[in-house]
């Protein structure tokens, strides 16, 4: 009865320590995506009152042929513009660019907010020196126009903040016809940073992952996605995505072992992942078993 009564407990004792585990993979995964959307959010917000704005203050497309209506119109937004980023936490740039097909190639205007709430004025990108198909350099404004809806860019080097950027940008329509494109930016860093500090467990890890499970950021400098099955994977990704308040935790194994991971969407299409190893939960099972 002793033995029957012992394997029992060191079963139930194994099967909370790992339940025990998959929750603090989720919470503390779930706790830093949320924080991570906020910001991301906020930044959605800001871009469409500004996307909203311009298109509210323009009656004719045509009238952006007219020079003194163009002037002013680009002032009008550049005032409003800067009033919500300025107020928008973590935008570091912010810029609006009129359809060329009215205007010339370099109509628009590019602001950085400096740390003390003034901005910069930068010069701006001649979008007739790039193909439409040039996504390192024109992707910010031809894929809003492309899409012909708002979206996230992935993180790219953007060369007047001289750092990694994440994106959101929207085309301005005026009964369906294109007036341009406005955008805000936050520095790839600022996310870094705050994924950096995420702490799980002794062997926790948290990192990004675009939708194609390509690592965006990793740690420890890895670029090759460590689960093999794919398909388990998505699907894992799926049904997790879709009932939040569940707990969900993949299991894997590698060469280093058995590995726990649970996985958060982010607003800009990127996963944050946060991974642990098994062995560590294991080993704290043992102690606890031997307690048994």
């Amino acid at each position: 009865i002793t033995a029957v009564v012992s394997a029992i407990a060191v079963n139930m004792t194994h099967e909370i320590m790992h339940k025990d585990a998959d929750r603090i993979l989720n919470n503390v995964a779930q706790k830093e995506a949320a924080y991570i959307n906020d910001v991301l959010g906020d930044m959605k917000k800001s871009a469409t009152i500004m996307q909203h704005y311009a298109k509210t203050e323009i009656n004719d497309i045509d009238d952006l042929k007219n020079a003194e209506f163009l002037e002013t119109y680009l002032e009008k937004n550049k005032k409003m513009f800067s009033e919500i980023a300025i107020n928008t936490s973590g935008v570091e740039g912010y810029f609006m660019r009129i359809n060329p097909e009215y205007t010339d190639s370099k109509t628009g205007f590019y602001n950085i907010v400096n740390e003390d709430s003034t901005v910069r004025e930068m010069q701006i990108t001649d979008l007739s020196k790039y193909d439409q198909n040039d996504t390192k350099n024109a992707g910010w404004y031809y894929t809003a126009v492309k899409e012909g809806k708002a979206v996230w860019l992935e993180p790219y080097y953007n060369g007047k903040i001289e750092e990694p950027v994440i994106s959101y940008v929207v085309p301005i329509y005026q009964k369906e016809i294109l007036i341009g494109v406005a955008g805000m930016d936050i520095l790839f860093a600022d996310i870094v940073d705050k994924i950096a500090e995420v702490s799980a467990l002794d062997t926790g890890i948290a990192y990004l992952v675009n939708e194609q499970n390509e690592i965006m950021y990793h740690p420890e400098g890895k670029t090759e996605f460590p689960v093999d099955d794919i398909q388990g994977w998505n699907q894992f990704v799926a049904e997790s995505q879709s009932d939040v308040e569940g707990t969900y935790v993949y299991e894997y194994r590698d060469e280093n072992g058995k590995h726990k991971l649970a996985c958060f969407g982010l607003d800009n299409n990127m996963r944050l992942l946060l991974s642990a190893s098994t062995n560590e939960i294991d080993a704290d099972n043992n102690k606890m078993v031997k307690a048994v």
